[in-house]
């Protein structure tokens, strides 16, 4: 690592102390330069890359075309033209030996690096390792002038045209650089130079007196200063190699970092906090180094995401993910970082929460003044853990109680758990319960984590502000498709199974808010009642059945410390379920029960591509249209919970039904159907809960009688044609 203010490398040799600093030269802009001569290894012809960091004082001398920052005389050359745009030549057939100007601007008094690939013509020009522009020329690079031969930097040999301000690492290579080989280096000094392919000369300027300019790759092809003096034109480099915190601020303050380098805002930025710094945005590195003594801190409702080493010499102290109210502080990273991580929890009342350990070796001493518990899905019983020295196991999950009207923040320490994390799962009771958690620094992608045979896709949260169980599956429910920070969370098993989380399954949405997948075809049923609500979900999909299916289905489990909580459901055999994915039927039995007596209200809260809903009370026969308005009622705990059914128009087939040409009616207790066009199709019956009672196909026009067979009640008849599809409700005495 390079670029760290003030740092140096005290290397003792027979003796003596020799202090190599990290410097940039300064070009006064009138007649400074570095001469590297005639050397004909920096000859190029089909392909080549210079990059340079610069740090611009002034116009330079160059008239319009400003000042040199690299040339190799009638034969390559790039410059900082007056108007504070990059200006590349080539001596090549197109555009040939003139300047042409780009799109990347370097302002003054701030460092940026600029970067000029060429290959057979094509010019590729990078600031700060962004791809600002590309020209397509051609032609190989040549040679307008074989007397003036000389590579220098800072200004030329022909013209009077010198840079002003600082030049530092300057590179040059005889190889096309990708985009992501410069974003590699481009914070950085090259860790092996002498050994770097294609690297042909590369100037660090760290020399500290003389006129001397080194070359640190293997060709050794040696500079002067010309003109300049060693004393005051040697300057400590800010260059942002990398990026380096001198005072205590916010990560996305320009003052927070070194003198010219502005905040980090790319990717592949390398980061050194040498002073505290907050993130309080999204942030992104691709090194991160903490100083010992030193502090990194990541707010509430923040994140950071870190691709590549995360070194952290100041211990747990060093780095901190806070958490409040409003959610948790974010972090992804790939070392395994030592870290500090609060976990809020709320004092509600009831005040269940789900959680786990998102570090190695925490102890459940840190739950200290606060209920814990463990569940075994083999025995489907909930165990207290009382000693303080009980390990916490990554990706297990556990209950904690938290004290009555008030709040606890618990703070977890140690190696922040990353790459694949495992949890042996057991189906040893009906259901096979398992509780897991969330075993990150960061949110988890439900959606893309690949569960193991044996196991069902919804996951299943306690909502501590309630005590409600809300699900999620497949973007249906009321739970998030992005497990929180030490979120704790139910599966359901059938079989034994491992359960393995990675690193792809990671991402910082959702460590704050819920969100929901965009779905069709779906309405949502809301129950409310002494101020709580409770919601189930429904969707058709031609490929569902009507039972339970583990692969889009959630069990309803039903709450048992708030008896101030509605809760509903809906009935797919003899489960219970949140929710319920169906093929196109027209009914369904609704759920309803209560811990305490009182009125009660069901609405339609969410309704996407399905016609009209009816709500039918079986204690008196009462339809309620959901869609015109809600329906209130009393209830008795204790009551029959399966009073109602829910009626809903099936999915058209072309957005129309046929409602205006096919009558449905009974007659001498049979249904008929009246079919006055000459169409083809199928008539079903289905009972008023769903269940199919008959069905007959029928083609061209005429009257369809359906016999009933005795059968007397309210029955749904469902006319699919080859154009259209409707149900209508009909009464068979």
């Amino acid at each position: 690592m390079k670029k760290q203010l003030f740092y140096s490398l005290i290397v003792v040799f027979l003796g003596i102390s020799v202090i190599a600093q990290d410097n940039a030269l300064d070009f006064d802009g009138s007649n400074d330069y570095v001469n590297v001569g005639p050397q004909a290894g920096l000859v190029m012809s089909a392909t080549l890359t210079i990059e340079a960091w610069v740090f611009p004082e002034g116009a330079g001398s160059g008239g319009a075309q400003g000042g040199i920052i690299v040339n190799k005389e009638g034969e390559y050359e790039i410059a900082r033209f007056a108007n504070g745009y990059v200006g590349w030549a080539f001596a090549n057939v197109n555009p040939g030996w003139f300047w042409h100007e780009t799109p990347a601007f370097l302002p003054l008094n701030q460092w940026s690096h600029v970067a000029v690939t060429y290959q057979s013509g094509i010019a590729k020009t990078y600031l700060n390792g962004e791809l600002v522009e590309t020209y397509n020329g051609s032609g190989n690079i040549g040679d307008i002038n074989g007397s003036t031969n000389d590579f220098r930097i800072g200004g030329r040999q022909a013209l009077s045209h010198y840079f002003n301000g600082r030049i530092d690492d300057v590179e040059i290579w005889n190889i096309v650089r990708t985009e992501s080989q410069i974003r590699e280096n481009v914070y950085r000094e090259h860790p092996s130079p002498a050994t770097e392919a294609g690297l042909v000369a590369y100037y660090k300027f760290n020399e500290t007196s003389g006129t001397n300019v080194t070359d640190h790759s293997a060709s050794g092809f040696n500079g002067t200063m010309i003109n300049m003096d060693p004393a005051t034109d040697r300057v400590a480099s800010t260059a942002p190699n990398p990026y380096e915190s001198i005072a205590f601020g916010f990560w996305q303050n320009n003052a927070t970092w070194n003198t010219g380098q502005l905040a980090p805002v790319h990717p592949w930025a390398r980061v050194n906090i040498k002073s505290g710094v907050t993130v309080d945005s999204q942030e992104e590195a691709l090194e991160v180094v903490i100083d010992a003594g030193q502090t990194l801190t990541i707010e509430p409702a923040s994140s950071l995401t870190v691709s590549g080493d995360m070194i952290n010499n100041a211990g747990a102290a060093g780095l901190v993910l806070q958490s409040d109210a409003g959610g948790n502080g974010s972090l992804i990273e790939y070392s395994g970082a030592e870290a500090t991580v609060q976990r809020y929890f709320s004092g509600n009342d009831p005040a269940w929460h789900l959680t786990g350990s998102p570090v190695t070796g925490a102890l459940s001493e840190v739950f200290t003044g606060m209920y814990l518990q463990e569940y075994d899905e083999t025995t489907g019983l909930y165990t207290e853990i009382i000693p303080t020295n009980v390990p916490l196991i990554p990706m297990k999950g556990y209950a904690v109680y938290s004290n009555l009207s008030a709040f606890n923040t618990v703070t977890f320490t140690g190696n922040l758990n990353t790459g694949a994390v495992t949890a042996s799962l057991t189906a040893v009771n009906p259901y096979g319960w398992n509780l897991l958690s969330n075993p990150y620094a960061s949110s988890i992608d439900w959606d893309a984590v690949t569960l193991p045979s044996g196991v069902n896709n919804a996951v299943y949260y306690l909502e501590a502000s309630t005590g409600n169980f809300l699900s999620y599956n497949g973007g249906l429910g009321g739970g998030s498709r992005y497990i929180p920070p030490m979120q704790g969370f139910f599966v359901s098993a059938n079989a034994s199974a491992t359960m393995v989380f990675d690193n792809t399954v990671r991402t910082h949405t959702g460590a704050n808010n819920f969100y929901k997948s965009e779905l069709t075809n779906y309405l949502v049923i809301k129950a409310e009642g002494n101020g709580f609500s409770d919601r189930t979900y429904i969707r058709f999909d031609a490929g569902a059945t009507p039972d339970f299916d583990g692969q889009s289905d959630a069990y309803k489990i039903i709450a048992g410390d708030n008896d101030d909580l509605p809760q509903i459901y809906t009935q797919a055999g003899a489960e219970n379920l949140s929710i319920n994915v169906l093929p196109d039927q027209t009914s369904v039995n609704l759920g309803f029960e209560a811990g305490v007596s009182g009125i009660y209200t069901l609405s339609l809260d969410e309704i996407e591509d399905i016609g009209t809903v009816t709500l039918e009370d079986l204690t008196d026969g009462t339809l309620t249209d959901l869609n015109a308005g809600n329906y209130s009622f009393s209830y008795e705990s204790g009551d029959d919970p399966y009073r109602f059914v829910l009626h809903f128009a099936p999915l058209s087939l072309s957005g129309k039904t046929t409602a205006g040409l096919v009558k449905v009616y009974s007659a001498e207790k049979d249904i008929n159907v009246n079919i006055p066009e000459n169409i083809t199709g199928e008539v079903s019956v289905f009972s008023i809960t769903g269940q199919l009672i008959t069905t007959a196909p029928f083609s061209g026009s005429g009257i369809q009688k359906i016999a009933m067979d005795g059968r007397s009640g309210h029955f749904i008849v469902r006319v699919v044609s080859d154009r259209q599809a409707f149900s209508e409700k009909v009464f068979v005495r």
